[in-house]
């Protein structure tokens, strides 16, 4: 190193190498960001607890284990404030609860078109309401409003929604609100390894799994089979999101097309 070099830039992660190259430097103590301390809640009068049981009608709350882990794992520090019905009082109750306690609210359901679709609403009335829903499967209804200061994705129902809507949009914020300076992950050029039809009406996320063909030099790509947006299995094993433009409804195998990708990929 030598006088007057920047050694770690504004915005670098420190991991151990980081950390030791400030002990030889003699820096003890310096500035960071905080971890975002982000609230997360379900909405919807289906909604049961993991370890109930079930009864008609009734459906158990993944999308809230699924979202604290993900918000965990890029960077933040999830706080659940559990489940709340489709009743507006109870909402406005649990969410003015929970806003002066997190620099981030995370809801999932409640942001169709329904009569008991309260969310969006609420937004729209205590705060400011700036998206109401993106042109992307999965993910339509996708909310996104500032109440009381702070930033509040209201994501669907649907879990694969969920969790395709916070990797498009949550996190990059997330990302924002540390300090970071790479918002987004790495893209790259893959070639399918079967043909795939989508609706042309709006951008769609396929799940998918990349692999790298070292013979040929190419990224290839599968989507997980059924990628209906409640079927949380589609998005287990993959480690890519195909992005299928809207206008074009068919792409055969051989096409090549973009893939963000969730994960390192190896050569398998």
């Amino acid at each position: 190193m030598s006088a007057g070099q920047v050694v770690l830039p504004a915005g670098t992660m420190l991991h151990p190498p980081e950390i030791g190259l400030l002990a030889t430097l003699g820096k003890t103590a310096v500035r960071v960001f905080p971890r975002p301390k982000v609230g997360i809640m379900s909405t919807g009068d289906e909604l049961v607890e993991p370890h109930e049981p079930l009864s008609p009608g009734k459906i158990r709350d993944a999308n809230r284990f699924s979202l604290m882990g993900v918000v965990r794992e890029t960077g933040g520090e999830p706080v659940d404030f559990g489940m709340v019905r489709d009743e507006p009082g109870g909402l406005a109750a649990l969410v003015e609860r929970a806003l002066p306690q997190v620099d981030m609210l995370l809801t999932s359901g409640g942001v169709s078109m329904g009569q008991r679709d309260f969310v969006k609403p609420y937004i729209a009335e205590h705060g400011t309401l700036l998206v109401g829903r993106v042109n992307a499967k999965p993910g339509k209804p996708v909310t996104f409003g500032v109440v009381q200061g702070k930033p509040f994705f209201a994501l669907p129902g649907n879990p694969v929604s969920a969790l395709v809507g916070f990797e498009n949009m949550v996190r990059p914020a997330l990302l924002k609100m540390m300090g970071h300076t790479r918002l987004e992950r790495p893209r790259r050029q893959v070639i399918l390894e079967h043909d795939i039809r989508h609706s042309p009406d709006r951008v769609e996320f396929q799940r998918a799994v990349v692999t790298f063909d070292a013979a040929s030099g190419t990224y290839r790509a599968r989507n997980t089979g059924g990628q209906g947006s409640a079927r949380l299995l589609s998005l287990h094993g993959a480690n890519a999101l195909l992005v299928l433009p809207d206008g074009q409804a068919e792409f055969p195998s051989g096409s090549a097309v973009e893939a963000i990708l969730l994960a390192e990929i190896g050569d398998w």
